[in-house]
């Protein structure tokens, strides 16, 4: 399914640069992969799986309250703290 000149094709496009050997092994991975893909397309579950309810849970724990661990135990590792809280570098 895949040969040797679309993976070598896949791996220039990818900017990796590999032996013969690491070729043919890119290659027989990939076509293991797709193998498992298209069994995994073929499979049937019977049921549409929008049509199953994500809230209908009927075995679960009941809730408890416990003990967290002390907050200056947690809060020890922290690179930089404000008051209680850990304090990271803005993101956005």
């Amino acid at each position: 399914m895949l040969d040797l000149d679309e993976t070598r094709h896949l791996a220039e496009l990818s900017k990796i640069s590999l032996t013969e050997a690491e070729l043919q092994t890119l290659a027989d991975e990939m076509e293991q992969i797709i193998r498992l893909m298209d069994t995994v397309a073929e499979f049937q579950s019977g049921e549409d799986a929008f049509a199953v309810d994500p809230t209908a849970y009927e075995a679960l724990r009941a809730d408890q309250v416990a003990a967290s661990m002390p907050r200056e135990d947690v809060l020890s590792n922290a690179q930089v703290r404000t008051d209680a809280c850990f304090q990271v570098p803005k993101v956005v």
